[in-house]
Formats: structure tokens, C-alpha cells, sequence
């Protein structure tokens, strides 16, 4: 049975694109944050639009980001793992 292992280096870089990504979004979602709270709209449905981006939305895309984040920290345990299987 053949075993492949992974690219260390690979890792890193997915580990980086990864934590790239999640600053993207939280910049995004600051952004959006703003002009929720800012924008002049009123009534029921504006009421239901802030709720459900203060209950549902914002707390979905925070989850996003710690997720991507721990992946980032999965992968570079892998990178290092892989470095001691092949001696590196």
C-alpha cells in the first residue's frame, strides 16, 4: 500500500490564504455592521433586517471566521506534523 503524505509549504500557504480570507470577511461584515446601524430606515421591516443581522447574520459570519481560523491552525499542525514523519 503506498502512502503520500502532503506538502508542508502547501499547508502553510493554505493556512495563510485561509486567515487571509477571514480578515476579508470581518472587514466586510464591519462594514455591513456600519451601515446597518447607520442608514436611516425605519419600521417593522427594518426592525426584523437588524435583528436578524444582529442574532442571525453577524453571529454565522463571526462563526465563519473563527472556523477559518482554526483551519488555518489545523493546517499548519499538519505542515509541522508531515516535517517530522519525513525528517525534514
Amino acid at each position: 500500500m503506498a502512502v503520500f503524505g502532503s506538502d508542508p509549504g502547501d499547508l502553510r500557504r493554505m493556512a495563510a490564504r485561509l486567515e487571509v480570507e477571514a480578515s476579508r470577511i470581518e472587514s466586510a461584515v464591519q462594514v455591513i455592521g456600519q451601515r446597518v446601524e447607520c442608514i436611516w430606515w425605519q419600521g417593522v421591516d427594518a426592525d426584523r433586517f437588524r435583528g436578524d443581522w444582529e442574532v442571525s447574520h453577524l453571529v454565522r459570519l463571526r462563526r465563519l471566521c473563527e472556523r477559518l481560523r482554526q483551519a488555518a491552525v489545523e493546517c499548519r499542525g499538519h505542515a509541522v506534523a508531515q516535517e517530522r514523519t519525513s525528517g525534514v
